[in-house]
Protein backbone atom coordinates (compact mmCIF):
# COMPACT_ATOMS: atom_id res chain seq x y z
CA UNK A 1 0.00 0.00 0.00
CA UNK A 2 1.88 2.45 -1.12
CA UNK A 3 -0.02 5.65 -1.08
CA UNK A 4 -1.06 5.06 2.38
CA UNK A 5 2.30 4.87 3.70
CA UNK A 6 2.64 7.78 1.84
CA UNK A 7 0.29 9.70 3.89
CA UNK A 8 1.33 8.40 7.12
CA UNK A 9 4.69 9.12 6.51
CA UNK A 10 3.57 12.70 5.66
CA UNK A 11 1.53 12.82 8.99
CA UNK A 12 4.65 11.69 10.64
CA UNK A 13 7.24 14.27 9.37
CA UNK A 14 4.46 17.27 10.06
CA UNK A 15 3.99 16.08 13.81
CA UNK A 16 7.95 15.76 13.90
CA UNK A 17 8.21 19.32 12.31
CA UNK A 18 10.37 18.31 8.88
CA UNK A 19 13.97 17.71 8.49
CA UNK A 20 16.50 17.34 11.36
CA UNK A 21 19.58 15.08 12.21
CA UNK A 22 18.67 11.56 12.16
CA UNK A 23 19.79 8.88 14.81
CA UNK A 24 21.88 6.91 12.79
CA UNK A 25 24.03 5.61 15.02
CA UNK A 26 23.42 2.82 18.04
CA UNK A 27 25.74 1.62 20.53
CA UNK A 28 25.16 -1.33 22.33
CA UNK A 29 25.25 -1.10 26.26
CA UNK A 30 28.76 -2.15 26.49
CA UNK A 31 29.88 -0.04 23.89
CA UNK A 32 31.59 -2.95 21.85
CA UNK A 33 29.68 -2.46 18.82
CA UNK A 34 27.17 -0.78 17.30
CA UNK A 35 24.15 -0.94 14.74
CA UNK A 36 24.65 2.03 12.09
CA UNK A 37 22.44 2.90 9.33
CA UNK A 38 24.28 3.09 6.25
CA UNK A 39 22.87 3.92 2.46
CA UNK A 40 19.21 2.89 3.83
CA UNK A 41 20.35 -0.24 5.38
CA UNK A 42 21.37 -1.33 8.96
CA UNK A 43 25.18 -2.46 9.38
CA UNK A 44 26.36 -3.85 12.45
CA UNK A 45 29.95 -2.17 13.07
CA UNK A 46 32.82 -3.25 15.37
CA UNK A 47 34.37 -0.92 17.89
CA UNK A 48 36.78 -0.23 15.92
CA UNK A 49 34.43 1.12 12.96
CA UNK A 50 34.72 -2.14 10.84
CA UNK A 51 31.76 -2.37 8.79
CA UNK A 52 29.74 -5.83 9.04
CA UNK A 53 27.27 -7.03 6.61
CA UNK A 54 23.34 -5.74 6.02
CA UNK A 55 21.12 -6.79 8.87
CA UNK A 56 17.61 -7.90 8.69
CA UNK A 57 18.50 -9.71 5.40
CA UNK A 58 19.80 -6.25 3.50
CA UNK A 59 16.31 -5.14 3.92
CA UNK A 60 15.78 -1.33 3.22
CA UNK A 61 14.87 1.38 5.98
CA UNK A 62 13.43 3.41 3.83
CA UNK A 63 9.67 2.53 4.72
CA UNK A 64 10.56 3.11 8.65
CA UNK A 65 8.30 5.79 10.19
CA UNK A 66 10.74 6.96 12.10
CA UNK A 67 14.74 5.96 11.48
CA UNK A 68 15.39 4.93 15.39
CA UNK A 69 15.54 1.25 17.46
CA UNK A 70 16.55 0.30 20.78
CA UNK A 71 19.02 -2.29 21.86
CA UNK A 72 17.96 -4.96 24.57
CA UNK A 73 19.63 -4.46 28.04
CA UNK A 74 21.72 -7.53 27.77
CA UNK A 75 23.37 -6.64 23.88
CA UNK A 76 21.84 -9.47 22.54
CA UNK A 77 19.42 -7.68 19.81
CA UNK A 78 17.25 -4.64 19.05
CA UNK A 79 13.72 -4.18 18.43
CA UNK A 80 12.76 -1.98 15.67
CA UNK A 81 9.79 -0.86 13.15
CA UNK A 82 9.21 -2.79 10.36
CA UNK A 83 6.95 -2.42 7.47
CA UNK A 84 5.17 -5.97 6.31
CA UNK A 85 3.77 -6.47 2.86
CA UNK A 86 0.43 -9.17 3.60
CA UNK A 87 -1.17 -10.59 0.06
CA UNK A 88 -4.75 -10.83 1.49
CA UNK A 89 -7.28 -9.00 4.11
CA UNK A 90 -7.56 -12.64 6.27
CA UNK A 91 -3.84 -12.52 6.73
CA UNK A 92 -3.73 -8.89 7.61
CA UNK A 93 -6.54 -9.32 10.41
CA UNK A 94 -4.66 -11.82 11.94
CA UNK A 95 -1.71 -9.24 12.97
CA UNK A 96 -3.40 -5.89 13.82
CA UNK A 97 -6.49 -5.21 16.47
CA UNK A 98 -10.12 -6.25 16.02
CA UNK A 99 -10.71 -2.37 16.55
CA UNK A 100 -8.60 -1.44 13.47
CA UNK A 101 -10.57 -4.06 11.19
CA UNK A 102 -14.04 -3.57 12.50
CA UNK A 103 -13.46 -0.18 11.71
CA UNK A 104 -12.21 -0.52 8.98
CA UNK A 105 -15.42 -3.19 7.57
CA UNK A 106 -17.57 -0.83 8.89
CA UNK A 107 -16.62 1.82 6.33
CA UNK A 108 -17.00 -0.81 3.23
CA UNK A 109 -20.24 0.25 1.94
CA UNK A 110 -19.46 3.89 1.71
CA UNK A 111 -16.30 3.12 -0.18
CA UNK A 112 -17.16 3.19 -3.97
CA UNK A 113 -19.99 5.85 -3.50
CA UNK A 114 -17.18 8.03 -1.42
CA UNK A 115 -14.83 7.22 -4.64
CA UNK A 116 -17.67 7.88 -7.29
CA UNK A 117 -18.58 10.78 -5.56
CA UNK A 118 -14.34 11.96 -5.01
CA UNK A 119 -14.24 11.25 -9.36
CA UNK A 120 -17.25 12.86 -10.37
CA UNK A 121 -16.27 16.23 -8.52
CA UNK A 122 -12.71 16.43 -10.33
CA UNK A 123 -13.27 19.14 -12.71
CA UNK A 124 -10.19 18.33 -15.25
CA UNK A 125 -9.60 14.29 -14.76
CA UNK A 126 -6.41 14.35 -17.22
CA UNK A 127 -3.78 15.09 -14.56
CA UNK A 128 -4.96 12.33 -12.35
CA UNK A 129 -2.52 9.61 -12.07
CA UNK A 130 -2.65 8.25 -8.64
CA UNK A 131 -5.24 7.15 -5.86
CA UNK A 132 -3.57 10.37 -4.13
CA UNK A 133 -6.10 12.55 -5.37
CA UNK A 134 -9.16 10.31 -4.82
CA UNK A 135 -8.85 10.26 -1.27
CA UNK A 136 -11.53 12.08 0.83
CA UNK A 137 -10.82 14.96 3.49
CA UNK A 138 -10.96 12.79 6.24
CA UNK A 139 -10.58 9.17 7.02
CA UNK A 140 -8.05 8.73 4.00
CA UNK A 141 -6.13 5.59 5.99
CA UNK A 142 -9.48 3.69 6.35
CA UNK A 143 -10.58 4.52 3.03
CA UNK A 144 -7.64 3.47 1.37
CA UNK A 145 -7.68 -0.12 3.17
CA UNK A 146 -11.22 -0.48 3.06
CA UNK A 147 -10.69 -0.05 -1.04
CA UNK A 148 -7.87 -2.13 -0.96
CA UNK A 149 -10.69 -5.37 0.80
CA UNK A 150 -12.61 -4.01 -2.14
CA UNK A 151 -10.37 -5.21 -4.68
CA UNK A 152 -9.83 -8.00 -3.00
CA UNK A 153 -13.39 -9.10 -2.85
CA UNK A 154 -15.20 -6.82 -5.61
CA UNK A 155 -12.00 -6.31 -8.30
CA UNK A 156 -14.74 -5.55 -11.32
CA UNK A 157 -16.60 -3.26 -9.33
CA UNK A 158 -13.47 -1.60 -8.01
CA UNK A 159 -12.17 -1.08 -11.42
CA UNK A 160 -15.09 -0.35 -13.46
CA UNK A 161 -15.31 2.87 -11.34
CA UNK A 162 -11.34 3.62 -11.81
CA UNK A 163 -11.90 3.01 -15.78
CA UNK A 164 -14.15 6.68 -15.69
CA UNK A 165 -10.75 8.39 -15.33
CA UNK A 166 -8.38 8.64 -18.37
CA UNK A 167 -5.26 7.18 -16.02
CA UNK A 168 -7.58 4.42 -14.32
CA UNK A 169 -5.17 1.51 -15.87
CA UNK A 170 -1.86 3.34 -14.18
CA UNK A 171 -4.10 4.13 -11.13
CA UNK A 172 -5.66 0.02 -11.15
CA UNK A 173 -1.86 -0.71 -11.52
CA UNK A 174 -1.10 0.70 -7.95
CA UNK A 175 -3.20 -2.07 -6.49
CA UNK A 176 -1.56 -4.77 -7.99
CA UNK A 177 2.13 -4.83 -5.81
CA UNK A 178 3.32 -8.37 -6.22
CA UNK A 179 4.96 -8.18 -2.84
CA UNK A 180 1.30 -7.47 -0.98
CA UNK A 181 -0.79 -4.97 -0.60
CA UNK A 182 -1.75 -4.27 3.12
CA UNK A 183 1.51 -2.37 4.63
CA UNK A 184 1.21 -3.56 8.40
CA UNK A 185 3.67 -1.53 10.48
CA UNK A 186 5.11 -3.54 13.71
CA UNK A 187 7.88 -3.20 16.35
CA UNK A 188 9.79 -6.63 16.25
CA UNK A 189 12.67 -8.37 17.90
CA UNK A 190 15.93 -8.83 16.55
CA UNK A 191 18.01 -11.22 17.96
CA UNK A 192 21.74 -11.13 16.47
CA UNK A 193 22.59 -14.28 17.69
CA UNK A 194 19.99 -16.05 15.45
CA UNK A 195 20.32 -17.14 12.31
CA UNK A 196 20.06 -14.45 9.58
CA UNK A 197 16.76 -16.43 8.32
CA UNK A 198 15.14 -16.30 11.45
CA UNK A 199 11.94 -14.12 11.31
CA UNK A 200 11.83 -11.46 14.12
CA UNK A 201 9.38 -11.57 17.10
CA UNK A 202 6.64 -9.33 16.51
CA UNK A 203 5.40 -7.59 19.32
CA UNK A 204 3.01 -4.78 18.27
CA UNK A 205 1.29 -4.14 14.95
CA UNK A 206 -1.04 -1.56 13.09
CA UNK A 207 -2.72 -0.77 9.99
CA UNK A 208 -4.02 2.57 11.16
CA UNK A 209 -2.76 3.03 14.03
CA UNK A 210 0.93 2.85 13.55
CA UNK A 211 3.60 1.85 16.36
CA UNK A 212 7.38 3.37 16.23
CA UNK A 213 10.56 5.24 18.39
CA UNK A 214 10.68 1.78 20.80
CA UNK A 215 12.19 2.46 23.91
CA UNK A 216 13.16 -0.51 25.98
CA UNK A 217 13.09 -0.46 29.89
CA UNK A 218 16.63 -0.93 31.71
CA UNK A 219 15.34 -3.28 33.94
CA UNK A 220 12.10 -5.03 33.07
CA UNK A 221 10.50 -7.06 29.35
CA UNK A 222 8.58 -4.03 28.65
CA UNK A 223 8.69 -1.50 25.82
CA UNK A 224 7.55 1.89 25.24
CA UNK A 225 6.52 3.55 22.25
CA UNK A 226 4.29 5.83 20.56
CA UNK A 227 0.91 4.88 18.70
CA UNK A 228 0.52 7.31 15.64
CA UNK A 229 -2.89 7.72 13.79
CA UNK A 230 -4.32 10.27 11.15
CA UNK A 231 -7.39 11.26 13.29
CA UNK A 232 -4.71 12.81 16.22
CA UNK A 233 -2.69 15.70 15.37
CA UNK A 234 -0.31 14.12 18.13
CA UNK A 235 0.62 10.37 19.19
CA UNK A 236 -0.32 7.88 22.13
CA UNK A 237 1.87 6.72 24.73
CA UNK A 238 1.80 2.53 25.07
CA UNK A 239 3.56 0.11 27.25
CA UNK A 240 3.56 -3.91 25.73
CA UNK A 241 5.44 -6.56 27.44
CA UNK A 242 8.25 -7.62 25.66
CA UNK A 243 6.89 -10.84 24.43
CA UNK A 244 3.65 -8.49 22.57
CA UNK A 245 0.93 -10.48 25.11
CA UNK A 246 -0.06 -7.71 27.27
CA UNK A 247 -0.50 -3.85 26.34
CA UNK A 248 -1.52 -0.85 28.44
CA UNK A 249 -2.07 2.67 27.04
CA UNK A 250 -0.19 5.19 28.94
CA UNK A 251 -1.11 8.75 27.87
CA UNK A 252 -3.13 10.07 24.98
CA UNK A 253 -1.43 12.81 22.89
CA UNK A 254 1.50 13.49 24.29
CA UNK A 255 3.42 16.57 22.73
CA UNK A 256 7.16 14.75 21.34
CA UNK A 257 9.14 11.89 20.73
CA UNK A 258 11.29 12.50 24.16
CA UNK A 259 9.89 10.50 26.65
CA UNK A 260 12.21 7.79 28.85
CA UNK A 261 12.37 5.55 31.02
CA UNK A 262 13.72 6.16 34.53
CA UNK A 263 16.55 4.50 35.32
CA UNK A 264 14.77 1.74 37.95
CA UNK A 265 12.93 0.59 34.67
CA UNK A 266 9.03 0.74 36.15
CA UNK A 267 8.50 4.61 35.65
CA UNK A 268 8.01 7.27 32.29
CA UNK A 269 8.51 10.63 31.36
CA UNK A 270 7.11 12.80 28.92
CA UNK A 271 5.71 15.84 27.71
CA UNK A 272 2.25 16.85 27.56
CA UNK A 273 1.22 20.26 25.92
CA UNK A 274 -0.50 22.95 27.89
CA UNK A 275 -2.62 23.89 24.85
CA UNK A 276 -2.28 22.61 21.09
CA UNK A 277 -0.24 19.69 20.64
CA UNK A 278 2.60 21.77 19.20
CA UNK A 279 2.93 24.75 21.44
CA UNK A 280 5.99 25.27 23.07
CA UNK A 281 4.63 25.43 26.42
CA UNK A 282 4.79 22.33 27.98
CA UNK A 283 4.03 19.83 31.19
CA UNK A 284 7.05 17.46 31.97
CA UNK A 285 5.02 14.49 33.82
CA UNK A 286 6.04 11.10 35.55
CA UNK A 287 4.29 7.67 35.75
CA UNK A 288 4.58 4.47 36.61
CA UNK A 289 3.27 2.16 34.39
CA UNK A 290 4.94 -1.23 35.47
CA UNK A 291 4.38 -3.38 38.92
CA UNK A 292 7.35 -4.26 41.33
CA UNK A 293 7.48 -7.33 39.47
CA UNK A 294 7.35 -5.99 36.14
CA UNK A 295 4.62 -6.97 35.09
CA UNK A 296 2.42 -3.91 33.60
CA UNK A 297 -0.56 -1.80 35.08
CA UNK A 298 -3.53 -2.79 34.90
CA UNK A 299 -5.71 0.17 33.54
CA UNK A 300 -7.25 2.34 36.18
CA UNK A 301 -10.87 2.03 34.47
CA UNK A 302 -12.80 -1.29 34.12
CA UNK A 303 -15.83 -1.55 32.02
CA UNK A 304 -19.33 -2.41 33.49
CA UNK A 305 -21.38 -4.33 31.96
CA UNK A 306 -24.28 -1.63 31.88
CA UNK A 307 -21.63 0.41 29.09
CA UNK A 308 -20.04 2.78 32.60
CA UNK A 309 -16.56 3.02 33.27
CA UNK A 310 -15.52 3.09 36.83
CA UNK A 311 -11.92 3.87 38.31
CA UNK A 312 -10.48 1.61 40.36
CA UNK A 313 -7.75 2.11 43.09
CA UNK A 314 -5.46 -0.33 43.67
CA UNK A 315 -1.50 -0.69 43.83
CA UNK A 316 -1.38 -2.82 40.62
CA UNK A 317 -3.49 -0.20 38.37
CA UNK A 318 -2.32 2.96 36.47
CA UNK A 319 -1.82 5.70 38.86
CA UNK A 320 -2.61 9.53 37.76
CA UNK A 321 0.64 11.37 36.01
CA UNK A 322 2.40 12.77 38.21
CA UNK A 323 3.05 16.70 37.06
CA UNK A 324 7.05 17.31 37.52
CA UNK A 325 7.62 21.06 36.26
CA UNK A 326 6.04 23.05 33.27
CA UNK A 327 8.54 24.80 30.82
CA UNK A 328 8.70 26.40 27.82
CA UNK A 329 10.46 23.98 25.47
CA UNK A 330 12.30 23.59 22.32
CA UNK A 331 9.86 22.27 19.00
CA UNK A 332 11.41 18.57 19.52
CA UNK A 333 11.39 18.92 23.27
CA UNK A 334 13.55 15.97 24.87
CA UNK A 335 13.78 14.35 28.48
CA UNK A 336 17.27 12.64 29.37
CA UNK A 337 16.75 10.86 32.81
CA UNK A 338 20.24 10.35 34.62
CA UNK A 339 21.66 7.93 36.33
CA UNK A 340 20.98 9.36 39.94
CA UNK A 341 17.23 9.77 38.79
CA UNK A 342 17.51 13.43 37.62
CA UNK A 343 15.83 15.07 34.35
CA UNK A 344 17.80 16.61 32.64
CA UNK A 345 15.91 19.15 30.02
CA UNK A 346 16.23 22.39 27.87
CA UNK A 347 14.27 25.51 28.16
CA UNK A 348 14.07 29.10 28.00
CA UNK A 349 14.14 30.68 30.69
CA UNK A 350 10.74 32.80 31.12
CA UNK A 351 8.52 34.37 33.85
CA UNK A 352 4.98 35.26 32.81
CA UNK A 353 3.66 37.54 31.84
CA UNK A 354 5.28 38.99 29.10
CA UNK A 355 5.05 41.06 26.49
CA UNK A 356 5.79 40.05 22.56
CA UNK A 357 8.10 42.04 22.33
CA UNK A 358 10.70 40.99 25.06
CA UNK A 359 14.31 40.15 23.92
CA UNK A 360 14.75 36.55 22.46
CA UNK A 361 15.95 34.56 25.49
CA UNK A 362 18.44 31.49 24.65
CA UNK A 363 17.22 27.83 26.04
CA UNK A 364 19.26 26.85 29.10
CA UNK A 365 19.77 23.39 30.21
CA UNK A 366 17.67 22.77 33.68
CA UNK A 367 17.84 19.74 35.93
CA UNK A 368 14.58 18.36 37.95
CA UNK A 369 15.69 17.15 41.38
CA UNK A 370 15.41 13.37 41.45
CA UNK A 371 12.39 13.49 44.28
CA UNK A 372 10.95 16.15 41.50
CA UNK A 373 10.41 19.07 44.81
CA UNK A 374 13.36 21.12 43.17
CA UNK A 375 14.47 23.12 40.21
CA UNK A 376 18.50 23.90 39.13
CA UNK A 377 19.95 25.51 36.33
CA UNK A 378 23.42 24.14 34.82
CA UNK A 379 25.72 27.25 34.89
CA UNK A 380 26.72 27.49 31.67
CA UNK A 381 28.27 30.78 30.38
CA UNK A 382 26.09 33.27 28.24
CA UNK A 383 26.81 32.38 24.94
CA UNK A 384 28.75 29.20 24.85
CA UNK A 385 25.48 26.60 24.41
CA UNK A 386 23.85 26.66 21.07
CA UNK A 387 20.94 28.15 20.05
CA UNK A 388 19.51 24.86 19.22
CA UNK A 389 19.31 22.44 22.07
CA UNK A 390 16.70 20.08 19.86
CA UNK A 391 19.35 17.46 19.44
CA UNK A 392 21.19 16.38 22.75
CA UNK A 393 22.38 12.87 24.23
CA UNK A 394 23.62 12.16 27.64
CA UNK A 395 26.51 9.89 28.21
CA UNK A 396 25.68 6.44 29.98
CA UNK A 397 27.08 7.99 33.81
CA UNK A 398 25.17 11.21 33.27
CA UNK A 399 27.97 13.76 33.40
CA UNK A 400 28.32 15.19 29.89
CA UNK A 401 25.93 15.90 26.99
CA UNK A 402 26.50 16.64 23.52
CA UNK A 403 25.12 18.73 21.49
CA UNK A 404 24.73 19.62 17.35
CA UNK A 405 23.13 22.30 15.87
CA UNK A 406 20.62 21.31 12.95
CA UNK A 407 21.97 24.67 11.00
CA UNK A 408 25.76 23.75 11.09
CA UNK A 409 27.96 20.76 11.77
CA UNK A 410 28.90 22.17 15.16
CA UNK A 411 29.72 20.18 18.23
CA UNK A 412 29.83 20.67 21.69
CA UNK A 413 30.39 18.77 24.98
CA UNK A 414 28.68 20.35 28.72
CA UNK A 415 30.22 18.91 31.55
CA UNK A 416 26.82 18.94 33.79
CA UNK A 417 28.19 19.75 37.05
CA UNK A 418 29.85 22.79 35.93
CA UNK A 419 28.45 23.89 32.65
CA UNK A 420 31.78 23.94 31.06
CA UNK A 421 31.22 23.76 27.36
CA UNK A 422 33.62 22.86 25.34
CA UNK A 423 33.41 22.63 21.02
CA UNK A 424 35.19 19.14 19.75
CA UNK A 425 34.14 19.97 16.53
CA UNK A 426 34.42 23.52 15.04
CA UNK A 427 31.32 24.33 12.32
CA UNK A 428 32.28 24.63 8.74
CA UNK A 429 30.59 27.45 6.86
CA UNK A 430 27.88 26.59 4.44
CA UNK A 431 27.93 22.79 6.17
CA UNK A 432 24.70 21.58 8.64
CA UNK A 433 24.25 18.31 10.73
CA UNK A 434 22.02 15.50 9.36
CA UNK A 435 22.87 13.08 12.20
CA UNK A 436 22.63 13.17 16.14
CA UNK A 437 25.55 12.03 18.26
CA UNK A 438 26.13 8.81 19.66
CA UNK A 439 27.71 8.10 23.08
CA UNK A 440 30.53 5.01 22.92
CA UNK A 441 30.87 5.06 26.73
CA UNK A 442 31.31 7.13 29.17
CA UNK A 443 33.88 9.41 27.27
CA UNK A 444 33.43 8.60 24.32
CA UNK A 445 31.60 10.30 21.38
CA UNK A 446 30.58 9.52 18.10
CA UNK A 447 29.35 12.02 15.43
CA UNK A 448 29.18 13.43 12.09
CA UNK A 449 32.35 15.41 10.84
CA UNK A 450 34.06 16.80 7.88
CA UNK A 451 37.31 14.25 7.61
CA UNK A 452 40.48 17.09 7.96
CA UNK A 453 42.07 15.17 5.08
CA UNK A 454 39.33 14.42 2.46
CA UNK A 455 36.69 17.30 3.51
CA UNK A 456 34.36 14.72 3.30
CA UNK A 457 31.32 13.85 5.71
CA UNK A 458 33.41 10.99 7.79
CA UNK A 459 32.05 9.23 11.30
CA UNK A 460 33.93 10.04 14.16
CA UNK A 461 35.24 8.85 17.61
CA UNK A 462 36.31 11.45 19.72
CA UNK A 463 37.55 11.56 23.97
CA UNK A 464 39.12 13.98 26.11
CA UNK A 465 42.27 12.03 26.51
CA UNK A 466 42.69 10.96 23.20
CA UNK A 467 41.18 13.30 20.83
CA UNK A 468 39.25 12.60 17.64
CA UNK A 469 39.91 10.56 14.87
CA UNK A 470 37.37 8.83 11.69
CA UNK A 471 36.02 5.20 12.21
CA UNK A 472 34.92 4.97 8.89
CA UNK A 473 38.01 5.77 7.30
CA UNK A 474 37.76 2.55 5.30
CA UNK A 475 34.64 2.85 4.28
CA UNK A 476 32.51 3.56 0.67
CA UNK A 477 33.35 6.99 0.44
CA UNK A 478 28.94 7.33 -0.52
CA UNK A 479 28.39 5.29 3.25
CA UNK A 480 28.30 8.60 5.11
CA UNK A 481 27.53 11.32 2.32
CA UNK A 482 24.19 12.16 3.34
CA UNK A 483 25.26 12.78 7.19
CA UNK A 484 25.81 16.15 6.80
CA UNK A 485 24.34 18.34 4.20
CA UNK A 486 25.94 21.13 2.09
CA UNK A 487 24.53 24.27 1.41
CA UNK A 488 24.72 25.38 -1.87
CA UNK A 489 25.82 29.43 -2.06
CA UNK A 490 22.56 30.90 -4.30
CA UNK A 491 23.47 31.88 -7.87
CA UNK A 492 23.99 35.35 -7.92
CA UNK A 493 21.81 37.51 -9.76
CA UNK A 494 22.80 39.49 -13.00
CA UNK A 495 22.13 43.26 -13.54
CA UNK A 496 21.34 44.95 -16.56
CA UNK A 497 23.84 47.35 -17.48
Amino acid sequence: MKILARCVCLLVALWLCGCYPEERIWWSPKGDRAIVAVNDHLHLVKADGRLGEPLLGGASIEDWLVKTLAWLPDGTGFVCSRKRHVRTWEETKKLISSQESERIEAWLPMVLPTLEFEIARIKDPGPVNGLQALMPGHDKSVFLSGLWVLYERQRADVEKVLRKLPQGEKIMAELDDARGIFSVFELCVVKLDQPTETSPQGIAWGLLELPLMPKISPKHDAVAFLQLNEDNEAPDLRVNSLDGKTSLLVAQQISSGGFQWMPEGRTLVFTKSLGQPKDSLQSIQQITVLQESGALMKPSHESRPEGARIKVEAPDRLPEARLLALALMPERAALHPLPDGRILFASQPITLPVVESRPKLEPLLHLIAADGRSLSTIPTTPGDLPTDLNYMVVSPDGKLVAVVEAATDAVAVVEVSSGKTVIISAPHPGWSCETVPAWKSATELTFAALDEKTHAPCWMLWSAENGKHSLSSQWPAAATFDWLSERKPEPTKGTNP
